[in-house]
């Protein structure tokens, strides 16, 4: 093959696809003159023996034929190992010439020895990110974590090297998509670990502060948000060290916002510049940050758009609305619930006859989390003689605030909007008698667990939009 190239490569790296980087170097190598046809034939003819050859594995020697779709999928495995092993080259030029010089069955090898070391490298990524989860409830970010260990027990290295099957529904600080495969999939989990480990500088009560303060700011619950939960941690921090304040105090108000606009305030580009790069050195320097870590390389890449993202709302005069205020003169928004998807009639009858036949409330609830979606099917389930006595107070107890605040809107309230001992006896006479109880049972539960969580759970009920 060396006679085939016509001059010394100068390889034009600008138009190459990095998920396809075997056809795009030889297109634009055989566009530019680079190589000669011969060369680009000789050398689709030895990806096609390779493919032939695979495809004889892949049927265990019984068939050289395989549905096209399987065809296709092979073909495309195949390309991946030989672009993951030309990745490890320096540049387009060496990736030309071994695609020219080397053995492409050799190049097809190295690529899957490199494939299975970094599927083991990315298993023991995947523990240390389970080892760091931050204990927050959000459903993208813990949904995400739970399923990435179904891509490791199918991946198939050989046939399918650049599937990378899994849910990721929680996104990156900054997720360039620009890989496929093994190579994706590490490429997420080292930045998912390095983001734990960053906010896991931080108290979980002060992150939890930020997470509110945004339910507040949109409206529905921060546990179903697709926010990334270090980029939130990222910017106050950055705030909190332009103020000079230690980045690890979080919570900022709108006295605070007011500050940072005056500090931007008629400052050109680059002294704007400038005063981000000092507010990042002092946020690495408290958080004690080593400098030579491989993580810096992707916190530059987070600041930048940070950085970004913040001159353009300091231009508009709208840090306000960048900055997550966490402060006590945060307006109290109405907050939007969706319910849940409603069971129908069959399904309702199982489940209450299931209620009714548990050991127990703990088994009750149990049955309740995992089958139950809607807290209109809630209450109706609470009027079905599922529930009794004592085991009110525990089921009550087992939900979070945004659900007890959907049940105490369906208690009766008086003309100034209080529920009171009158509005409750009252109701109960127009009741059935199981549903006159539950309503009952979740007054006297609200009654018992004083004032002030009493007027927290009030005025969410207050403010809930359903």
């Amino acid at each position: 093959m060396n006679s085939d190239l016509i001059r010394q490569p100068v390889l034009n790296g600008s138009k190459l696809d990095q998920n396809h980087l075997v056809e795009t170097i030889l297109q634009a190598a055989l566009e530019q003159k680079l190589i000669s046809p011969s060369a680009f034939e000789s050398v689709q003819m030895a990806l096609l023996s390779i493919v032939a050859n695979e495809v004889e594995r892949y049927t265990q020697g019984e068939s050289s034929s395989v549905p096209a779709e399987t065809a296709r999928d092979i073909t495309r495995s195949v390309l991946y190992g030989i672009d993951f092993e030309l990745k490890s080259l320096p540049d387009p030029d060496s990736c030309l010439e071994a695609l020219l010089k080397e053995p492409l069955p050799s190049l097809h090898a190295q690529g899957i020895k490199r494939i299975k070391a970094c599927f083991e490298m990315s298993k023991e990524l995947l523990e240390k990110v389970k080892t760091g989860r931050l204990p927050i409830e959000m459903h993208a970010y813990n949904d995400t974590i739970d399923q990435l260990p179904i891509f490791f027990s199918s991946y198939d290295c050989e046939f399918s090297a650049h599937e990378s099957e899994g849910s990721i529904d929680y996104p990156l600080c900054v997720d360039r998509m620009d890989s496929v495969g093994i190579e994706y999939i590490n490429g997420y989990l080292q930045k998912l670990y390095w983001e734990n480990e960053f906010c896991r500088l931080f108290s979980v009560k002060s992150i939890l502060g930020l997470l509110r303060g945004m339910s507040l700011r949109y409206g529905f619950p921060y546990q179903d948000m697709l926010d990334n939960i270090f980029e939130l941690v990222l910017i106050n921090a950055l705030g909190a060290a332009l103020l000079k304040r230690s980045p690890r105090e979080l919570a900022l108000s709108f006295a605070d916002c007011g500050g940072l606009q005056d500090i931007f305030k008629d400052k050109p580009v680059g002294e704007r510049g400038a005063l981000l790069a000092g507010a990042a050195r002092r946020m690495m320097n408290d958080l004690e940050i080593d400098a030579s870590s491989p993580f810096v390389l992707y916190f530059a890449e987070c600041l930048a758009k940070t950085g970004e993202r913040l001159e353009c709302f300091a231009a508009d005069g709208r840090l306000s609305s960048l900055f997550i205020l966490t402060g006590g003169d945060l307006p109290e928004a109405d907050l939007y619930y969706q319910d849940g998807d409603r069971m129908d009639d069959d399904r309702f009858r199982s489940i209450t006859d299931d209620l009714r036949s548990c050991n127990g409330i703990s088994d009750k609830i149990t049955l309740i989390r995992s089958e139950v979606h809607s807290m209109e099917d809630l209450a109706d389930i609470l009027a079905a003689y599922c529930i009794f006595d004592e085991e009110y107070a525990c089921l009550f107890d087992s939900l979070e605030d945004t659900g007890l605040a959907m049940l105490l809107k369906k208690l009766p309230v008086d003309a100034e909007g209080r529920l009171t001992e009158e509005t409750i006896a009252d109701e109960a006479l127009h009741l059935s008698e199981c549903e006159g109880e539950w309503h009952r049972q979740l007054f006297d539960y609200l009654n018992s667990l004083g004032e002030e969580r009493t007027a927290t759970l009030l005025a969410l009920m207050k403010r809930i939009i359903s």
